[in-house]
Formats: C-alpha cells, structure tokens, sequence
C-alpha cells in the first residue's frame, strides 16, 4: 500500500505515513449524530493520533450538549477535549488527589498557575476528594507547528506539578 499524500510505500497496518505523517484512510464509519466533530477538532485529535493516544468518545449529557474526547496516552496524563465553538477548543487534564478541598489545596492550584506559561489549574470538588484540574484552550485554525507547540506547553506545565512542594502529600 502506498501513501496518498507522498506516494511512499507503507505497511498495510499502519496508521500514518512514516514518511509525511499523513494518516491513511481508513473504511468511512458512519457516526451518530452525537459523535459528530467539526473538522478542527478531527485534526488536531488526529495530531494526537500520531503521538500515541488513543481515543474513547463520551457522549453529550443531553441533546444540546456536545460529546467529549478522552484522550489516552502510554506515558502521558488522560486528556480531555472538546468544541465549546466551532473554533474553540477546551483541553483538560484531571488529577486525582488524596485529600477533599482544602486551603493546601488551593494554595498548591495558586503555585501550579504561577509556574505556568499556559494551562490555568483550579480545584473542582467532588466526593470523596477533590481533583486537581489543568485546562488550556486552542482557539483559531489548525496548523500542525502551532498546534506542537501548544500540546507541548501543555503537556510541560502539567509535568512541573511534580516540583511544586506537596505535591506528594496532595496528588
């Protein structure tokens, strides 16, 4: 089998190209209307196709809702995406923690979003503990070196959780 894009010869169960990148077609799967996705959101989960994440939909809550993409990767924390618009795209990354809400809690979130560059970190209550979310937001069209750069950051200022003093005691 040949790749469409670069004409280099691929083997017949790969998923991308090894030499461009493009991904190879696959046999068209009809979705259900809830598991629909504009084509901005259908690139960039391909970007992250290439970089070893696997994908499971969770469907709407309800008619008006839209479905969710969680993102699951080898090495790499469980990513969380979805269109809020049709340009703008909301990435979340969720951590446990081993405590419920509590000022060491918040005080960590505040020292998480002072090393940032670009994620903002909040806590989200819940029982019977708390978790730690990071969220970033692509807004704008696709573009595979911007798109590189900006998973990258995100993916960066989650990892530099682990220098924050409690983060042991707290994740």
């Amino acid at each position: 089998m040949n790749c469409k894009k670069c004409g280099v010869k691929i083997d017949k169960d790969a998923r991308f190209c090894t030499s461009c990148g493009t991904k190879v077609s696959e046999e068209p799967k009809k979705a259900s209307p809830q598991q629909k996705f504009g084509k901005l959101i259908e690139k960039l989960k391909e970007h992250l196709e290439f970089l070893g994440y696997s994908f499971e939909i969770i469907p709407p809550a309800n008619e008006a809702g839209k479905p969710i993409l969680l993102g699951k990767h080898s090495t790499e924390y469980k990513l969380n995406f979805w269109e809020l618009k049709e340009d703008i795209i909301l990435f979340s990354i969720d951590l446990s923690t081993k405590t419920k809400s509590s000022n060491d809690l918040y005080e960590f979130a505040n020292k998480a979003n002072e090393k940032y560059l670009l994620a903002r970190a909040y806590i989200r209550n819940g029982e019977p503990v708390a978790s730690l979310k990071s969220e970033a937001v692509w807004i704008g069209e696709y573009s595979k070196e911007r798109f590189a750069v900006f998973i990258d950051q995100l993916r960066n200022d989650v990892r530099q959780l682990n220098a924050i003093e409690g983060f042991d005691k707290l994740l």
